[in-house]
């Protein structure tokens, strides 16, 4: 082998990366901003089903309407739907609670705690996906 046969070589090794070095930097860049978007709209879409949630939940008790019951229910499905197993097993026992509920002061006072026992588990699970995935991407 030549010295012009090896340097033909090299330059064809250099002219093949020059081109495919881009493509594998899209690629991964691509495939980075794709996961960034999915945690984005996941993160989104469980902070709409818990708004959702609190906001019929802290209203429903005073009306127990079958429309508002109904409500709730769609609403407690589908933050159920996002929420952790923890989170999800709060949202279950206020929902019972509240179909077991008579106005009794005592009932009401545990399905009042019970309402902000589920708000807070919801906060808690929110800011800890958050802080992870903040902290993951920065890393």
């Amino acid at each position: 082998m030549t010295t012009t046969d090896v340097t033909l070589i090299v330059a064809l090794i250099a002219a093949i990366a020059a081109i495919i070095a881009p493509l594998i930097t899209t690629l991964l860049t691509t495939h980075s901003a794709y996961k960034l978007k999915t945690i984005d709209l996941l993160f989104n879409a469980k902070l709409d089903a818990y708004k959702q949630f609190a906001n019929i939940a802290f209203s429903v008790k005073e009306d127990l309407l079958p429309d508002n019951l109904e409500e709730l229910h769609k609403a407690w499905s589908y933050a159920s739907l996002f929420s952790a197993p923890d989170t999800r097993r709060k949202l279950n026992q206020y929902y019972k609670r509240l179909l077991n509920s008579t106005d009794t002061d005592a009932d009401l006072s545990e399905f009042s705690i019970s309402l902000v026992d589920v708000i807070d588990a919801m906060q808690t699970e929110l800011y800890h996906f958050r802080k992870y995935y903040k902290k993951r991407n920065n890393s």
